[in-house]
């Protein structure tokens, strides 16, 4: 095995940047590599005039006089390295060695090195620690409906207890939902107030008191045997530490069986159970290097324009080939009266079994209200939901206060601070989820009833998928490759393909 090393320039916008390397010299690796192996890279790193730091275990025991600690003190010597840890990096019953190590061109830059004694490897932790002004770090916050004193019981009392007010004949579909959301809302946040709290890290689930204690106690009994370097204090250590491992697994298994087998879970919580099994490169939670407001406002404004943006490229794109933007069947299809397609008003029983059919685990929009709560308060508001949602239909209108939405950016490659690289997600009212279903179900009956959909049409329909798209394209090309057909295939991904419909095509299309 050859000389390892890994170099790094790491750099940030408001920090002052650094060249490492991390190395590892192999025991039957000779310790000419160093020059061999290290030397042109650590010549190239000095001409980005940064400081550099090389770390790693180089197998150079620097508290024995040796070629292997002589060629390393050489190494120092003619590069202008200054080797920073003092102290044995791997203690053992029968040994102790100093072989792990960190070398800098700047000592100015740094504080504090030495070695952190930990039981996870036979060799320590070695750490420098460096005079860079870091970014203040700001806690990070989330605004929640704290459901902590929260009585489903109580909180059906005073929804019976409230009085609502009788909404006017003439009263619009959007003052409807605001005269619902204050006398609701105002309930609401007596059980179940609004709270801004800190993000807290999650404590491991399946560690309970006793493991924590046995972990202490392992921590002891190493510090223990690390002094003394008796036989039999190794192996009180070894022994509490293989004991920590066995509980470790069995708790964890025990934990997990019990969630799989948790009969009130439904099939996503059993797959996000599994998944957290499966071993992944753990997420790092995003920050921002400008003001998060600010960020917030210039992502908000991008994820608005892109759609308009996209449209009129499409559009230009379109005249530019010298086509058209209009279908010239869609006029003549469906031009009969009895073609045309009316809302009608729905039943208390129509909404109550849309809210039903809701999963409760979904996340809730900027009023905080879950779909949980809109079950719990059901019995009582559920007239009112159903005045405003025929309102709507008879308007045909959507009320303004249902389409607020909070809309989170997720990361899809690239630099998180650039909008155009994260999908915008929308967390939408619960409320809103009611009318458009009622919608969807309406519209997709009648699209269904008088054949308007193509018979391939897979998206968005009930028994249908990706799987059944997918199974009819397989099938075509299986049967054309038994009737000796040549088969080619296109396949397009448009880019901001829902954000460029043409709308006016589409109502003309509805």
């Amino acid at each position: 095995m050859g000389f390892h090393q890994l170099w790094i320039l790491i750099q940030h916008k408001k920090m002052k940047s650094i060249v490492l390397c991390v190395a590892y010299r192999p025991p039957d690796c000779p310790v000419s590599c160093f020059v061999d192996d290290l030397m042109d890279n650590y010549s190239y790193a000095l001409t980005l005039k940064k400081d550099i730091f090389v770390v790693g275990d180089l197998n150079c025991n620097l508290l024995k006089s040796g070629p292997e600690s002589d060629a390393l003190n050489e190494l120092c010597s003619s590069l202008n390295l200054f080797q920073l840890i003092k102290e044995p990096t791997r203690v053992t019953l029968q040994s102790s060695s100093l072989i792990d190590v960190i070398l800098t061109s700047n000592t100015s830059l740094v504080v504090e090195s030495g070695v952190e004694k930990t039981h996870i490897s036979d060799h320590f932790l070695v750490y420098s620690i460096l005079k860079l002004k870091l970014p203040k770090k700001l806690p990070d916050y989330m605004v929640i409906r704290s459901f902590k004193n929260y009585s489903s019981e109580a909180f059906k009392n005073d929804l019976e207890q409230l009085i609502w007010q009788e909404n006017p004949i003439d009263q619009g579909v959007n003052q409807r939902p605001d005269n619902f959301n204050q006398k609701f809302l105002s309930v609401l946040d007596m059980h179940a107030p609004i709270k801004t709290v800190k993000i807290k890290r999650r404590l491991c689930p399946f560690v309970d008191q006793e493991i924590v204690q046995l972990m202490k106690k392992r921590n002891a009994l190493h510090k223990l045997a690390r002094q003394t370097l008796q036989a039999l204090d190794w192996d009180r250590y070894r022994s509490c530490r293989n004991q920590i491992k066995r509980k470790l697994r069995e708790s964890e298994r025990k934990f997990v069986y019990k969630r799989i087998n948790d009969k009130n879970r439904n099939n996503n919580s059993l797959w996000k159970t599994v998944r957290e099994c499966i071993p992944r490169s753990e997420k790092t939670r995003l920050t921002y290097s400008g003001n998060v407001v600010e960020v917030a406002n210039k992502f908000n404004e991008y994820f608005f324009s892109v759609g308009a943006k996209a449209a009129e490229e499409s559009k230009a794109l379109i005249t530019s080939y010298g086509l058209t933007s209009t279908h010239p069947e869609i006029p003549h299809k469906f031009s009969a009266e009895i073609d045309k397609f009316h809302f009608h008003p729905v039943s208390c029983d129509v909404i109550r079994k849309i809210v039903c059919s809701f999963p409760s685990n979904k996340s809730p929009g900027p009023d905080k209200v879950s779909v949980k709560v809109i079950k719990d308060a059901l019995p009582y508001i559920l007239q009112r939901l159903t005045d405003i949602v025929n309102c709507s239909l008879r308007e045909s209108l959507f009320p303004s206060a249902w389409k607020l939405s909070e809309v989170i950016p997720l990361i899809k490659e690239g630099d998180h601070e650039i909008a155009k690289n994260n999908r915008p997600i929308s967390l939408l009212l619960a409320a809103s989820k009611i009318c458009e279903r009622v919608v969807l179900e309406q519209f997709t009956a009648y699209v269904e009833q008088k054949k308007c959909l193509s018979v391939h049409q897979s998206g968005n329909r009930k028994l249908h998928s990706t799987e059944t798209l997918n199974l009819f394209i397989s099938d075509k090309i299986l049967k054309s490759m038994d009737d000796k057909e040549v088969v080619a295939v296109i396949l397009l991904d448009l880019s901001k393909a829902f954000d460029s419909i043409d709308h006016v095509l589409l109502l003309k299309k509805l």
